[in-house]
């Protein structure tokens, strides 16, 4: 979580992110400060849809306000 919160205080102008259907995620504090941050710094620029092991990936593009 520490080296997350140093990234994001970097203010790093882009972000990719990617989700794993169905995954729980291992660090739910983590998460959530991932996605408080996304939400109000940043602005979804992209999303597609990738097909992987069977299954559908959605790789997200955010791009700083």
């Amino acid at each position: 979580m520490a080296e997350l919160a140093r990234i994001l205080g970097t203010r790093p102008a882009v972000i990719v992110a990617a989700d794993a259907p169905g995954a729980r995620h291992p660090r739910p504090a983590a998460w959530r400060l991932l996605r408080m941050r996304l939400a109000r710094d940043y602005k979804p620029v992209k999303e597609v849809a990738m097909s992987e092991f069977g299954g559908v990936r959605t790789i997200r593009i955010f791009a700083r306000h």
